[in-house]
């Protein structure tokens, strides 16, 4: 890690601050695309990265979001296809499957399982809803290892990069990124 541009990251003594997050910090440099500039090194954000950090697969099938039809999916089906699947949604749908030996529920529950994942962590949108398009993958439970998420979810990051990246610029030119107060 010592050798990597993130180098001034590494053993930080416990008092010493700085004004900017890593993040903040990556946002800062990214250039364009998938490029970022850390010190005098470019370092490209590439799928396999995703894949690699979050063990899914980044080939195979592609997994179709932004811009993609909408189709009903099983939970559509189920549960209704106007429905919205936020947080509290499958939470209380979770509640009302967990415990039950039904063919249908389990795999139901398994699906709900892995879109509150989608929703939270790995492609959450405003409201914390993954993209209604994802969800059609989840309909055939055997397949969905075989789906190129890393790829999908390196798509994703990078929409949402260039504006998040714009933001964090301006606010270091106007002073207000969030720094923290120095100790003496």
């Amino acid at each position: 890690m010592k050798a990597t541009p993130f180098a001034p990251y590494v053993d930080i003594p416990p008092m010493k601050w700085f004004g900017i997050s890593l993040l903040e910090e990556i946002l800062a440099h990214h250039e364009v695309g998938n490029v970022f500039n850390i010190e005098n090194k470019s370092l490209p954000f590439i799928v396999e990265d995703v894949s690699l950090i979050l063990g899914m697969p980044c080939t195979e099938f592609p997994v179709h979001h932004y811009g993609s039809s909408i189709e009903v999916s099983k939970l559509h089906k189920r549960f209704g296809k106007d429905t919205s699947f936020t947080r509290q949604v499958i939470h209380g749908h979770l509640i009302d499957l967990v415990g039950s030996d039904e063919k249908e529920d389990i795999e139901d529950t398994v699906r709900l399982w892995i879109l509150l994942l989608l929703s939270t962590f790995l492609a959450p949108r405003s409201a914390y809803i993954c993209p209604p398009q994802m969800i059609k993958y989840l309909d055939d439970i055997e397949r969905i290892g075989s789906y190129a998420w890393a790829a999908a979810f390196h798509e994703l990051i990078l929409h949402n990069i260039e504006e998040a990246s714009k933001m964090v610029k301006m606010n270091a030119k106007r002073g207000r990124h969030d720094e923290k107060p120095q100790k003496n």
